[in-house]
């Protein structure tokens, strides 16, 4: 039995560094040797101590001869140092944007750092509690994600706009490298006219959940949303299963033609008039009541609509992600105060993760066998470990932990 479990610790331990740095490698491309080090110590670490602590982190960095509080001195340094994150973010969407497909689901969502007791971090804004970050991943299907963007930014920095302004620096990234592929899908915080003609603009298709009371054209008419909204018959009926849950949502739905009345875009000096699609949908949430969506993708066939509804479901591995990165890899435990540090931090968490699921796509096509001896190694510690992601990184650091303790133990 220990036998087993140690050759089972030892191979997932070195197929796990393995691939990892194939994939530092690949993000860390046209770096110095002092970045491309600092980077790959850092995502290892974090992965390995489930800490963006620099204390914990610069345990698991193999460095002979040196103190831990040397370590942590350097990754300090490291994260205020010269070197560019945006080549790293771009090393990492071309590295994976081949993995996001013309039908995948490219969510996007606005989340906060909460330091309620931080009183020097740089920038801290009172606005929703402290600095906030745009988030960007790519549903893959089966459970399964890619994270494409994560940065912070908050009210009080010199670069800062506006939120908008944000929003599309992430889009126009994403998109950037990816092109049209995928439709992007976001909650009711995106509900913005102006958001809606920058995607048309760029000829990107969405999925935006609504609640902005408005006027919008039907039938040649000024009529208000809510008004329609309650006027669309809902003909059609679909179950969706929820992830992880016995029980899912039973919905119907319907749709109609829609036009958002003209309005003046500032950016471009012209009239704007906005053609969608409005999506009803009853079983979301509260029982009776009718939420509905715009979305700029012809919804003329019943199989593009019930993909349509479908496709809203995807939204939540935005949120799987936020819940990982914050309770899995403390997100919010950041300790570092300046607002360069706390960019590259944050920017170390998303390859974490992004390694994650880089992994699991390696496994699933190359050694089939190994994903569900990972997994089991988790589920018969933590039999409620549902997320796909959860069970890898724990059965990972549970590996290479033994690893490491036994090495040390024969070196003994």
């Amino acid at each position: 039995m220990e036998r087993a479990l140690a050759s089972k610790s030892t191979l997932i331990c070195a197929i796990s560094q393995e691939q990892y740095r194939v994939f530092a490698k690949r993000s860390t491309m046209g770096m110095s040797k002092r970045q491309r080090r600092l980077v790959k110590e850092m995502v290892w670490g974090i992965l390995m101590s489930r800490s963006v602590t620099l204390s914990k982190i610069a345990l698991w960095i193999a460095e002979t001869g040196t103190r831990l509080l040397s370590r942590v001195k350097r990754l300090s340094r490291g994260l205020r140092g010269k070197w560019d994150e945006e080549q790293v973010r771009q090393n990492h969407l071309h590295a994976m944007g081949a993995m996001v497909g013309q039908e995948s689901s490219v969510v996007i969502d606005i989340s906060d750092i909460r330091k309620e007791r931080g009183e020097k971090f740089e920038y801290l804004s009172c606005v929703r509690d402290g600095s906030t970050g745009e988030t960007v991943t790519a549903v893959l299907g089966k459970g399964r994600q890619m994270p494409l963007y994560l940065a912070p930014y908050s009210a009080r920095a010199p670069e800062y706009e506006s939120e908008n302004k944000e929003v599309l620096r992430a889009i126009e990234t994403v998109s950037g490298v990816i092109g049209r592929k995928g439709i992007w899908v976001a909650d009711r915080g995106f509900d913005n006219k102006w958001l809606f003609n920058e995607l048309a603009q760029r000829q990107l298709r969405f999925l935006l959940c609504a609640h902005r009371e408005r006027t919008v054209v039907v039938e040649g008419g000024k009529q208000h949303v809510q008004r329609v909204v309650e006027r669309v018959p809902l003909g059609s009926y679909l179950h969706i299963g929820k992830r992880g849950k016995k029980k899912g949502f039973d919905i119907r739905y319907g749709v109609c033609e829609v036009e958002l009345p003209e309005y003046w875009d500032a950016s471009r000096h012209q009239d704007v008039t906005q053609k969608l699609w409005l999506l009803v949908v009853q079983g979301y949430g509260t029982k009776d009541k009718r939420v509905f969506f715009y979305t700029n993708v012809p919804l003329e066939d019943e199989d593009q609509r019930r993909q349509m509804v479908r496709r809203y479901a995807d939204r939540w591995a935005v949120e799987e992600e936020i819940e990982f990165l914050k309770r899995r890899l403390q997100m919010e435990d950041m300790r570092v105060r300046a607002w360069r540090a706390i960019e590259r931090v944050c920017l170390c968490l998303m390859l974490a993760f992004a390694f994650l699921a880089w992994l699991v796509e390696r496994l699933s096509t190359r050694r089939k066998r190994l994903m569900p001896a990972m997994c089991s190694t988790q589920s018969e510690l933590d039999p409620d470990a549902a997320f796909l992601y959860y069970r890898v990184l724990e059965a990972m650091q549970l590996a290479c932990a033994f690893v490491f303790a036994l090495d040390l133990w024969r070196k003994g």
